[in-house]
């Protein structure tokens, strides 16, 4: 919400050594990476979209898992006297960072966001529009965040601050208009207690249709923010591209609102937006294009939480959207291509996405796609050997098997049904990419900077480490991600810097990454910028030059690389298909993982999705976008000869009610009575 000023401390005082209390006691499982990836940045949920293990922000809120173990908190929150939307509890390790950024979220526009500090130290600095503060343990902030803001802590212990969202209320504005001096007495359970105050969560935060009085005001507000840094002629150039669309906008309400009867009105009046601001794409406001500024503000949620998903296409006709009916907020586009090659390489692909907490299998139907996606925490890894499947993820390794009678409950046109068999709990080793060899499974233990593979005892099996790595501690000292194999055997991998020091692979991060191979540990090539997926195809060497977007062949008698293409994204995915490969790319985040990457010095902003490429030309010959909701890929898997493959998730109902059973023993009950 745009503020007065950048920052303004409420009156009141809480009890830090209570709210420290409680977080000590909470598992460590309950911390999970932060959604956009930021290095050292990690959140627990408190309240999210139905209470589930997402950051969304549209949609009913409740209260997760985690908040019932916090009391005192809750008497906190509940304090504010305020609907609660989304709220988090954010930690910031010492020596990291939340980069610069401005919040563009619909969402945002309408919230307040609340910070309590609860662990800190002198050296945290927030800075937003141009002012900096250090919030002390146990206060209570709100901040400008239509502003560019960023938080730093440099050499400290941990931050953990609980942040919450809400639209406000008359007694937290009387707040903010108080002096911050008339309270200075810590509030106690037993206060929070006598106030009787409640926890109300918002339902609605997101309107099927937006109003045209919405509409004016976000931007007659977006006009005002941009006139604080532009002429007046910009400002009346933006406003003359916006406000014939908005008439016509009003003129289609008149007759229509929010029923279902102005589908096809809304659809075209949204993609006359996504074209008209195209035109507006070299303004920069705040750090971001002013595209992306009016993208977020009014053409995304013009059309919300109805059956009215968001379309667009290219000039030329060419490019279709995919309405993502099962997974709302999570559109795509893609050429007509794409969906070709799917069906003439007859097969499909199986995509992870850790921040988005969600596996997507990209199935063609006919000249269209259909993007289907499957809830799991923190994916990563994906490995696929004929009927078995494993799936890396938080904390653990999901193995699934194709169980054909499913096919028939799923239904048509479903091909292959993997049911989840077990899960084996690895502990937090950042389990990367997976490979079957035979009926092993071996992985990259990211953390423990080695390949393991499972067994009935152990969190892992250790079974082969970087010559330069000492020790097996989790330190993540040179970040192995990639695995290659050949003939079976795992053969080659990636690491992002030579290094047995804690983490110590940051230092060269632009040019000291590394393929490895795996029986001489000699290095093959060096001098990459964070290197992923090696791949062994087509009798040759591959590698993803991330960092460069770049997909590479690699000469294994002198480790000269062969740049065949380049995708604009942080390349990391990689599976190959005869003569064909599919890219992973990813959008980049300021953030200190990805820093002064090159590719954010390139012309093209870095995009999400997958890019299809014909490895004798080097020609990109087609692509699949994702919009808001999917910012990073991390694992491209080709599922071959299965053309609708559906991965049941362990709670849905499928699974609890669908059983297998040996053939012998179920005849046995044949004629029972």
């Amino acid at each position: 919400m745009r503020l007065t000023k950048p920052f303004i401390q409420l009156p009141v005082q809480f009890d830090q050594q209570a709210l420290q209390a409680e977080i000590d006691a909470l598992p460590p499982t309950s911390w999970r990476p932060h959604p956009q990836g930021f290095e050292g940045n990690s959140a627990v949920l408190l309240v999210t979209q139905n209470g589930s293990d997402n950051d969304w922000t549209h949609g009913p809120m409740q209260a997760t898992q985690w908040l019932a173990q916090l009391p005192y908190l809750s008497a906190v929150m509940a304090s504010f006297n305020a609907p609660i939307g989304r709220t988090r509890l954010m930690r910031i390790e010492g020596d990291a960072a939340v980069p610069k950024h401005t919040d563009l979220d619909y969402y945002w526009i309408h919230r307040l966001r609340i910070h309590v500090p609860i662990i800190t130290n002198d050296l945290v600095c927030f800075e937003c529009g141009g002012a900096s503060v250090n919030m002390a343990a146990g206060e209570a902030w709100v901040f400008d965040t239509t502003e560019q803001h960023r938080v730093t802590n440099p050499q400290g212990g941990v931050r953990i601050h609980l942040v919450m969202d809400t639209v406000g209320s008359d007694h937290i504005h009387q707040l903010m208009s108080q002096d911050v001096h008339t309270t200075q007495c810590t509030t106690t359970l037993e206060d929070l207690k006598a106030g009787s105050k409640r926890m109300v969560f918002e339902q609605h935060n997101r309107p099927p249709v937006m109003s045209p009085a919405e509409q004016q005001a976000i931007h007659h507000q977006f006009l005002e923010i941009m006139a604080t840094e532009h002429d007046p002629t910009a400002v009346k150039t933006v406003a003359g591209v916006l406000q014939p669309i908005m008439r016509d906008w009003a003129a289609v309400w008149a007759e229509h609102a929010a029923h279902s009867s102005g589908q096809p009105a809304y659809i075209q009046l949204q993609k006359r937006l996504q074209q008209a601001v195209k035109s507006l794409a070299h303004y920069q406001l705040r750090g971001s294009g002013v595209d992306e500024w009016i993208r977020h503000w009014l053409i995304d949620p013009a059309l919300g939480d109805a059956d009215l998903n968001p379309t667009s296409s290219d000039a030329d006709g060419q490019n279709k959207a995919q309405d993502n009916t099962n997974q709302a907020g999570f559109s795509s586009q893609y050429t007509e291509s794409f969906p070709a090659l799917l069906a003439h390489l007859n097969g499909s692909l199986a995509v992870t996405t850790y921040a988005s907490n969600r596996v997507v299998l990209l199935r063609a139907n006919g000249t269209d796609m259909n993007t289907h996606f499957k809830d799991f925490h923190g994916p990563m890894g994906l490995a696929c050997d004929g009927q078995q499947l494993a799936l890396g993820v938080q904390n653990a390794i999901w193995l699934f098997r194709s169980q054909p009678d499913l096919q028939a409950v799923v239904g048509a046109p479903c091909d292959v049904v993997y049911r989840p068999t077990k899960q084996h709990i690895t502990g937090d080793v950042r389990v990367h990419e997976l490979a079957w060899s035979g009926h092993d499974l071996w992985w990259v233990n990211t953390r423990f900077s080695c390949l393991s593979t499972l067994d009935d005892e152990h969190s892992f099996v250790p079974q082969w480490h970087p010559k330069f790595i000492n020790n097996l501690s989790a330190e993540d000292a040179c970040h192995l991600n990639g695995l290659a194999m050949r003939d079976g055997r795992p053969s080659w991998v990636t690491a992002l810097g030579v290094s047995d020091q804690p983490s110590g692979w940051r230092d060269n991060k632009l040019n000291g990454g590394v393929v490895l191979d795996v029986a001489s540990q000699e290095t093959v090539t060096h001098g990459l910028c964070m290197p992923h997926s090696p791949r062994w195809h087509g009798n040759a060497l591959w590698v993803l030059d991330s960092g460069l977007g770049r997909l590479c062949q690699v000469d294994l008698s002198t480790g000269a690389r062969e740049t065949v293409t380049e995708i604009p994204g942080f390349a990391r995915g990689l599976a190959m298909v005869d003569r064909y490969a599919f890219i992973g790319g990813s959008r980049v985040r300021e953030a200190a993982w990805f820093s002064g990457l090159p590719i954010l010095a390139q012309e093209q902003k870095p995009e999400c999705g997958i890019w299809a490429v014909d490895l004798v030309s080097g020609q990109l010959i087609g692509w699949l976008k994702f919009a808001d909701g999917i910012d990073e890929i991390f694992d491209v898997q080709w599922l071959p000869n299965v053309l609708w493959p559906e991965i049941l998730e362990p709670d849905e109902d499928t699974t609890r009610n669908g059983f297998t059973l040996p053939a012998e023993q179920l005849n046995q009950f044949t004629g029972a009575s």
